[in-house]
């Protein structure tokens, strides 16, 4: 199977996947939030990017790639993290701040220290 055959067939199943990851993730807390803010860097931002326009074009998502979590966040944002490896500093240290502003946090990562600091927080 090429890439854009096994890409295409993860895209068709988009509605499978975040079934499952609602399930998982007890999305419930969530449903509250009014604004979402995503914070990752390079392709992590780039597939965060990709699912807003092609899945949800009119929800308002911010985008951050900073170390720093804008100062207005509080408990009407909901907060996802994505680090595929769970090591992006600038994500990490966003995570860290967010903790202290709001509960409706989501972190998308395979691993890393990331990973470490979201099931602490569980």
């Amino acid at each position: 199977m090429s890439n854009l055959e096994e890409f295409k067939k993860i895209l068709q199943d988009f509605d499978h996947q975040f079934s499952e990851a609602k399930k998982l993730a007890k999305f419930e807390k969530f449903i509250e939030a009014k604004n979402v803010i995503v914070c990752a860097m390079g392709g992590s931002a780039l597939a965060a990017e990709f699912i807003s326009a092609l899945f949800y074009p009119n929800l308002k998502m911010q985008i951050s790639k900073d170390y720093i979590l804008p100062e207005y966040i509080d408990d009407s944002y909901l907060c996802i993290f994505i680090s595929y490896s769970g090591s992006t500093e600038e994500t990490i240290t966003a995570y860290e701040q967010a903790i202290k502003k709001t509960k409706k946090i989501a972190v998308i990562t395979s691993g890393g220290k990331l990973e470490e600091l979201a099931k602490k927080k569980q």
